[in-house]
């Protein structure tokens, strides 16, 4: 990838386009020509159920949840490592 396209790239994850679930999936079927397998895309629900707000919030998550959220993350990131 040329230098011009990665910028262009990495310019398209910017501000709320990078954590938008939406934005995400179009980006990827619009780059893949495919959709997001299923199984993939159920990891990713478990994923987007935390926003980017979470991040200044106190308190505590439920074990099971904080669990669940990063085996998704792990899932997702193996799957990714896979095609790069």
């Amino acid at each position: 990838m040329g230098a011009k396209k990665q910028a262009e790239m990495q310019e398209s994850f910017r501000g709320n386009r990078g954590h938008s679930w939406d934005s995400l999936r179009d980006r990827y079927q619009q780059i893949a020509g495919a959709r997001l397998p299923m199984a993939i895309a159920k990891e990713f629900s478990h994923v987007i159920s935390w926003n980017t707000d979470l991040r200044y919030e106190t308190g505590t998550v439920r074990s099971q949840e904080a669990t669940k959220f990063v085996r998704a993350v792990e899932i997702i990131l193996n799957w990714i490592e896979e095609r790069v």
